[in-house]
């Protein structure tokens, strides 16, 4: 019973990290199939960042209890994290979260480039959090 409760874990913690990463792109299908309009959410991956939060403060949790290495996700989700509080530090000191500042020039420039590092460290996150989940069923088994 108690295996069968932490495989449980690993597979919710795995399917929270892939939640930023899938929701976009699905919903952009379902939008794409109603209305004829491909619309992606290019910033619903730094909306959803709790998801990606919990699930690899959860399969940091459960590797570590496997005693197994969880550096790599750690990483990754603290690279995600500071990426984020950077992306809001200059959005409310140069205006844009306020509505002070139009979106424009090298505010759009910078702020694709905050956008596109959440894209690839929740990516990351997801991508490790399957890897561990494979590494660890192995050993519960």
């Amino acid at each position: 019973m108690r295996n069968i409760l932490k495989k449980t874990f690993l597979i919710i913690f795995c399917v929270l990290t892939l939640i930023p990463i899938a929701a976009p792109v699905f919903l952009s299908l379902v939008a794409l199939l109603t209305r004829g309009l491909f619309l992606y959410d290019f910033l619903m991956p730094m909306e959803l960042i709790l998801f990606t939060l919990a699930g690899a403060t959860g399969m940091i949790v459960m590797s570590a209890l496997y005693n197994e290495n969880y550096r790599k996700i750690l990483s990754y989700v603290l690279l995600a994290l500071a990426n984020f509080v950077l992306a809001q530090i200059y959005a409310n000191l140069s205006g844009l979260a306020h509505g002070d500042t139009e979106l424009t020039g090298v505010h759009v420039f910078i702020i694709a480039v905050f956008v596109s590092f959440q894209h690839l460290f929740a990516l990351l996150t997801a991508v490790e959090s399957f890897s561990m989940l494979k590494r660890l069923w192995q050993v519960s088994s």
